[in-house]
């Protein structure tokens, strides 16, 4: 993200298994970068409730980026989400 000039903060979205297995590595490269995140867990399926949520989540951390984190369903939710919003994703 810094070396797209991205500063954040940003949303990182994801399922559970992302979540779990990443959460460390999130905290530290982020840190290690200077940038400011929450992470929102998926619902499970890429509907407008859904992109609403994460827009809803967004917009409570003043999120700049959307990062989608997971499978394909993750991944349209948080660009359409981003799209929205006129984030980055």
């Amino acid at each position: 993200m810094a070396g797209l000039g991205l500063n954040g903060p940003a949303l990182i979205v994801g399922g559970r298994s992302p979540i779990r297995l990443l959460a460390e590595t999130w905290k530290r490269t982020f840190a290690d970068a200077g940038i400011a995140y929450a992470v929102h867990e998926f619902g499970g399926e890429c509907s407008l409730a859904e992109i609403e949520r994460i827009k809803q989540v967004a917009r409570q951390n003043k999120s700049q980026v959307v990062v989608g984190a997971g499978g394909g369903k993750v991944l349209d939710a948080a660009r359409a989400a981003a799209a929205d919003l006129t984030c980055r994703s």
